[in-house]
């Protein structure tokens, strides 16, 4: 007698999705499946299949020579906050043992590769250490940095094909550099109706993407009343996930390099391409230098890839991808002005992320603004607005990876670019704080300077040939610090033998 079997890989509990993740010893696989297989089937078979998973959920985790997968169901008509989970762990020959099988009775595994799909298991991770932070680098580990191939934050590690996770050989070290601690929100970048003359992304928009927040460097929070003397320097990555094979979208956009006069996030727009301009010290210019080794324009992240698939995972002819040159995020005027720039107190004092995950779902943080051509005036492209709470989160800060993308990706896309960029001291950006050509609006109408393009990249050209001193500098000021880090240890070492 035969029966109309419908497998939804561990019964799918009729409507959830399945997440699959494989743990190795050290580096975490991630696997989303979505199995739907439907056939007819003998009893045999399908009594087959219920053995094996029995036997599976029996021995799972006696064996550490085998990879363990946690299959996760969610049930998703509860909030996520309150999803009713439950896990099982099967080996990963398993799942390959599974799929055999399934494919000998003539049924398909069928992985779910939308850009939904593929947020909801990113997600998932993320919330999975919600509540919890990665750790600031000590001033040793900063050392670090200057040993490191710059290329791995464009390009990932040789081989690498999962980019939303940080590259094996960063994953080592345990802790992020730069951008170490910050708030992650699941956000949706809306075009603005009418908008068409872009591809990809900058086209289709974005109902699942993710924006991270965080500080370049780890802050003095004890500096209430100053946010410069603070070193706040705010900045963010953006996360466009892309259905099919296409992978997905990212680049970073801040203010600028050098620490803002104000503890609130959004007080200042924030671009994709920051100015050269800027009272750099020692330390700023080899860190910028140290990402020129692998980018003429470090500070000029590329576009190109974003336009290069929508959000279906539809890939745009290579001869028609359009991007803007440059975007400009300018922060809502409710945000500019709902936080202090300063704070009277340390009682009174609300760090950038108690601000952050104060953020409620449906609030607009930018208008995004394109600039077309280099030198061309401002242009409405869209908005980003928060879909979910903003929330620590341990993975977000160790191991959720935004890969860069390099300005010279676009140039070989847009060649007449050439003629304002013909390196990095000549190929001027709209500076930060609306200085340049800007649209009419109640958001800049005020300060804008309409007509000024900006001489950026000019003032500080000469310090690259300075670099032996500026190491010299930076690497006594970085000695001082461990001298004193080691020197703290050593304190409260007696201390305690006391």
């Amino acid at each position: 007698m035969r029966s109309l079997l419908v497998v939804c890989f561990l019964v799918c509990l009729a409507i959830s999705p399945i997440v699959v993740r494989a743990e190795a010893e050290v580096n975490a696989v991630e696997l989303e499946t979505e199995a739907v297989a439907v056939a007819d089937v003998e009893n045999e078979g399908a009594q087959q299949l219920n053995t094996m998973i029995t036997d599976e959920m029996k021995a799972a985790g006696e064996s550490e020579s085998d990879l363990e997968a946690e299959v996760e169901v969610e049930n998703e008509s509860s909030s996520e906050s309150e999803a009713d989970r439950r896990h099982h762990h099967v080996s990963a020959g398993f799942l390959s043992k599974l799929k055999s099988v399934l494919h000998s009775w003539g049924l398909t595994v069928v992985a779910d590769d939308s850009a939904q799909a593929k947020l909801k298991r990113v997600w998932g991770l993320v919330n999975a250490k919600k509540n919890t932070s990665g750790a600031w680098p000590t001033p040793l580990q900063i050392l670090g940095i200057f040993g490191m191939d710059m290329g791995i934050s464009f390009d990932g590690d040789k081989g690498q094909t999962d980019l939303d996770v940080i590259p094996a050989s960063r994953a080592t070290k345990k802790v992020k550099l730069i951008h170490s601690v910050g708030c992650i929100a699941h956000v949706k970048f809306t075009i603005k109706s009418g908008v068409t003359k872009y591809t990809g992304i900058f086209n289709s928009g974005s109902q699942h993407s993710l924006v991270r927040i965080s500080a370049a460097t780890k802050p003095d929070f004890s500096k209430t009343t100053d946010a410069v003397a603070g070193g706040f320097v705010p900045g963010a990555g953006i996360k466009f996930f892309r259905g099919k094979s296409a992978k997905s979208a990212n680049f970073v956009f801040m203010r600028a390099l050098t620490p803002q006069d104000s503890w609130n996030p959004f007080k200042h727009e924030w671009s994709n391409a920051v100015t050269n301009e800027g009272d750099y010290n020692a330390v700023q210019k080899l860190l910028r230098g140290q990402f020129e080794t692998t980018s003429a324009w470090a500070a000029h992240i590329g576009l190109s890839d974003d336009a290069a698939f929508d959000e279906s995972g539809t890939a745009v002819p290579s001869t028609k991808i359009n991007f803007p040159y440059q975007l400009v995020f300018v922060p809502t005027d409710d945000l500019a002005h709902k936080y202090p720039d300063t704070y009277p107190s340390a009682s009174a004092f609300k760090p950038f992320t108690d601000i952050l995950t104060s953020i409620t779902p449906g609030t607009k943080l930018w208008t995004v603004y394109a600039i077309p051509e280099p030198k061309a005036a401002w242009e409405e492209l869209g908005e980003i607005t928060t879909v979910s709470n903003f929330v620590t989160s341990e993975y977000s800060d160790t191991t959720l990876f935004f890969a860069h993308q390099r300005f010279e990706d676009d140039l070989k896309l847009k060649p007449d670019w050439r003629t304002a960029c013909k390196d990095i001291y000549s190929c001027k950006v709209c500076p930060i704080d609306r200085q340049c050509t800007a649209p009419d609006t109640s958001a800049n109408k005020a300060d804008a300077s309409p007509g000024l393009v900006s001489s950026a990249c000019n003032s500080v050209s000469s310090w690259w040939y300075n670099r032996p001193a500026a190491e010299a500098v930076f690497l006594e000021q970085s000695e001082n610090a461990v001298d004193e880090m080691e020197q703290a240890q050593a304190q409260e070492q007696d201390i305690a033998q006391e």
